[in-house]
């Protein structure tokens, strides 16, 4: 007795341009550019960052050592008031913003005060467009229009699609 089992081949998808599987139709010489430019801007990444890599070491080694006095490590010293000026800063800036949601909860209580637009009519676009109101619903009630245009951009005819 043979064990069949019924296949299903997956569907292939209407777009052939998915990134994913792109890559297999990519030739090598753009794969090889792809690459270069990748590593090209990893190095230029790590040029703009090599600053940061001694107050790291530093921050490493005060944080190991016991947290001991920061100004054995120059580093760490000459940036941390930097640091802690940047998080004064954040500090104050959340503050006003939360502040500010505060007041308006408090001030609106969950009310929602803004008015409501007012309805657009088929009155209302059959005089923007130059139509008649019973053409205007034939097209709301319609499920598929086709609308032709002027070289202006202007609606010169709609077709009903049934």
């Amino acid at each position: 007795m043979t064990d069949t089992k019924p296949t299903m081949k997956t569907p292939i998808p209407p777009y052939e341009h998915y990134i994913i599987t792109a890559s297999d139709n990519v030739s090598i010489l753009i794969r090889l550019r792809d690459f270069v430019l990748i590593a090209a801007l990893w190095v230029l990444f790590f040029y703009f960052i090599r600053g940061s890599f001694p107050f790291f070491t530093d921050l490493f080694h005060w944080v190991m050592g016991g947290f001991q006095d920061v100004k054995n490590y120059p580093n760490l010293a000459r940036d941390v008031p930097m640091i802690q000026a940047y998080l004064q800063v954040a500090v104050v800036m959340i503050a006003i913003y939360l502040g500010w949601a505060i007041y308006n909860m408090l001030r609106f209580r969950g009310r929602d005060r803004r008015k409501p637009r007012a309805a657009v009519t088929p009155d209302d676009l059959a005089n923007m467009y130059g139509f008649s109101p019973e053409t205007v619903q034939s097209w709301q009630d319609a499920s598929s229009l086709v609308i032709h245009h002027d070289a202006d951009s202007h609606i010169t005819d709609v077709t009903v699609v049934k």
